[in-house]
């Protein structure tokens, strides 16, 4: 019987490690969810315009960091549609969007995964921030694994 189980958990493990380095080149159908409730899907997202997605924890400093450069240099991320997403509750993530007033900027869409870690499985994230940029065609064309520094996002982001 311990066989099995131990049979059963690697091929589980297995079959989501093989799916999440896959990834994939097309923008993940990502479910998240809005600070007032509404859910956002992919599939939603405005079309024929580049998607800088940048997963982050409200509380991780170096993702604020980041994020506090991106805002600075918001006129060089207009063309794109920046996706924050987080898997921490929605009242963090509120928090941050008052703090941020990320309202402000119309092409900025927040929201949670919440406990899904769907977006996080699907790149097989290992740390906070990461960044994903598509084309307009919803294509990837880079991802950052490691906490990127926003003048290293610019030339990236601008070529989209």
């Amino acid at each position: 019987m311990m066989r099995l189980t131990f049979l059963v958990m690697a091929m589980f493990v297995l079959c989501g490690m093989g799916a999440a380095q896959k990834g994939g080149n097309d923008i993940p159908m990502f479910k998240l969810w809005r600070t007032n409730g509404q859910l956002i899907t992919a599939k939603e997202l405005p079309a024929k315009k580049p998607v800088v997605l940048i997963y982050f924890a409200p509380d991780c400093h170096h993702c604020t960091d980041l994020l506090k450069g991106v805002f600075k240099e918001m006129p060089a991320f207009k063309k794109a549609t920046l996706v924050l997403a987080t898997f921490k509750p929605a009242n963090e993530l509120r928090s941050f969007e008052q703090t941020y007033k990320t309202a402000s900027y119309p092409n900025i869409i927040t929201g949670t995964e919440g406990n899904t870690f769907f977006l996080r499985y699907h790149y097989n994230m290992q740390r906070t921030p990461f960044v994903a940029l598509f084309n307009a065609a919803g294509k990837l064309v880079r991802t950052f694994d490691k906490e990127p520094m926003v003048k290293d996002l610019l030339p990236a982001v601008k070529a989209l």
